[in-house]
């Protein structure tokens, strides 16, 4: 798996035009800005590396500490693309502007649409070598199982084809008035940060928003980074007032401040692999503070069978964060 994330190509919106070379190891997060705040001997805990060790670890997801040079990197610009395109966001403070979310929820896009790519490749890997040696019945087990998740990770990427025209779309037209886009700024640090896009279900009041069975579903990115000294949460999603995405936002403002730190620390750990942590902080936590990360970590794996979608709420388990003023702000 790891060989096969290790492949990309640029992602700009108007590439192969104007590329330089093959894809680098572009960051989803500032490593000078975000990754920087947490590293501690210059390592953060990494729930991404963990995927690379799935075998080792028996189908479990550990945290690693990781580098912050390779921590959330992912080959999915060229050099020429990923300086000149994404310089507003990486030349120290982050303004909150449109167009700083935008380009935000264009690397978190291009994070998930590398990752399912490769995914994808995985799969196919394994229903040809997968069930090599097994009983014949396993092997029909494990190729339904197989087949399912191969069925699922081929409609995500087709969420995700959509999900890149429209920003490839609002890049060209210079025209961002059809993305929704809320930053929520927090007074200090808290002890990760993260980026992913997500199709949203369950919002952080535990209400359904969304069915991945309806024909349209609706997107959401949201990025955890430092700038400046304080964490920033920016949220993006498309389709309106009404969709999912803005509902899933709203849902986060209406949550009460001082539940805000825990509910994001819940969400993120629940949502993606791409989540990064300071190290004493995870290393501080209680046994049943660490089981209930565990829980949420696997939530989001292929047929995970981690029960209650909703257990990310806060007071569903006891991870918890100390209550941190924070201000809402729609962009």
């Amino acid at each position: 798996m790891a060989k096969l994330f290790a492949k990309g190509e640029c992602g700009h919106p108007d590439a192969p035009n104007g590329c330089s070379g093959e894809a680098i190891n572009s960051h989803t997060l500032q490593r000078g800005g975000a990754l920087a705040a947490l590293a501690e001997n210059g390592h953060v805990i990494s729930a991404r590396q963990a995927t690379e060790r799935l075998f080792k670890n028996k189908g479990r997801l550990v945290p690693q500490k990781t580098g912050v040079n390779s921590a959330s990197t992912f080959p999915g610009f060229c050099n020429a693309h990923d300086t000149a395109f994404f310089l507003p966001i990486e030349s120290g403070a982050l303004p909150l502007t449109r167009t700083s979310a935008f380009l935000l929820s264009y690397r978190a896009m291009a994070y998930e649409r590398h990752t399912k790519t490769a995914g994808l490749a995985g799969l196919n890997e394994m229903r040809r070598k997968g069930d090599a040696g097994l009983p014949f019945p396993a092997q029909v087990d494990v190729q339904q199982s197989l087949h399912h998740m191969t069925a699922g990770m081929r409609l995500g990427l087709e969420d995700l084809r959509v999900w890149k025209n429209q920003l490839d779309q609002m890049h060209r037209s210079g025209d961002t008035s059809d993305i929704g886009l809320m930053a929520v700024t927090f007074e200090g640090v808290l002890p990760f940060v993260a980026a992913f896009g997500k199709l949203p279900t369950v919002d952080f009041q535990g209400l359904k928003r969304q069915s991945l069975m309806s024909r349209n579903v609706s997107t959401l990115s949201l990025t955890v980074t430092v700038a400046a000294g304080r964490t920033i949460a920016v949220f993006s999603w498309f389709d309106g007032p009404k969709s999912a995405g803005a509902k899933m936002a709203e849902s986060f403002a209406n949550v009460a401040e001082n539940e805000r730190p825990s509910a994001l620390l819940r969400y993120c750990l629940s949502s993606s692999e791409n989540i990064h942590m300071r190290p004493s902080w995870w290393d501080g936590l209680t046994s049943e503070d660490r089981s209930d990360a565990d829980v949420l970590i696997h939530m989001g794996l292929p047929l995970s069978d981690e029960g209650d979608p909703a257990h990310f709420v806060v007071g569903k388990g006891p991870l918890s964060l100390a209550p941190m003023a924070s201000e809402v702000v729609h962009l």
